[in-house]
């Protein structure tokens, strides 16, 4: 399984990456994030046991641990971002996220988390510096119920739709 994930320069070397996440039959279907050059096809950098839900603000990664071979979306996330010399630096980790949801935006992202007592919340980091700061949480004890939701924001606007599963 490969799953494509952006095309774009998330090393800052000014070339172009792809990232996308595999299943390795040659390594026991064990899971990766990779990144690898578009010009010449090689590997620049990976992650081993983990997958990618998507990508966040600035080319950050938002990585969930993958043993096993696993594909989760939901989980505790560690968020990367690849540097120039291709080591992997980590900004934050973050508990309990739901990553279909997340949206991303040049400096900020909104996730959906659930709380200590299962209900859910969405929440808002705000990328400053190389860190996230937590800028905002709303309650939304209904997310725990809905099938599937999309977050859909514009200037800096949010509105939430549920999905029925039908």
């Amino acid at each position: 399984a490969v799953e494509h994930l952006c095309i774009a320069d998330v090393d800052g070397d000014g070339a172009t990456e792809i990232v996308y996440n595999v299943r390795d039959p040659a390594l026991d279907y064990r899971s990766f994030v990779r990144v690898r050059s578009v010009s010449c096809g090689t590997v620049k950098a990976e992650i081993h046991d983990a997958w990618c839900g998507g990508m966040g603000p600035d080319n950050t990664l938002l990585v969930f641990s993958a043993p096993e071979g696993s594909t989760p979306n939901s989980g505790n996330v560690t968020v990367y971002r690849l540097g120039a010399s291709g080591a992997w630096n980590i900004l934050a980790e973050l508990p309990r996220i739901r990553i279909p949801e997340a949206h991303a935006e040049a400096d900020h992202f909104i996730l959906r988390q659930s709380e200590i007592d299962d209900s859910e919340s969405l929440v808002q980091y705000d990328m400053k510096d190389d860190n996230l700061l937590e800028a905002g949480r709303k309650h939304c004890p209904w997310l725990s119920t809905a099938a599937r939701c999309e977050c859909l924001v514009s200037n800096g606007n949010g509105i939430i739709l549920s999905h029925d599963a039908a």
